[in-house]
């Protein structure tokens, strides 16, 4: 998950960030959340796609709007 966590970092330099890869994701990708937080700020939710067998990585726009029980 190293991409995701890289890609995080290049699409938010100042935010803390939290990269939690789901420990099964697909055949042919891993998945992991995203949160960044900025001081004084929400924090934001994105999904990071990893394709397994060639390393490329995607990293979603932050999710906006989310209900109150899915802030991360």
């Amino acid at each position: 998950m190293a991409e995701c966590t890289r890609l995080a970092q290049d699409a938010a330099p100042d935010a803390e960030l939290s990269v939690t890869p789901n420990e099964f994701g697909t055949e042919t990708h891993a998945l992991a959340l995203v949160v960044a937080t900025l001081p004084d700020l929400p924090s934001e939710l994105s999904v990071c796609l990893l394709d397994k067998q060639t390393g490329a990585a995607q990293l979603s726009v932050p999710f906006q709007d989310l209900p109150d029980t899915l802030q991360p």
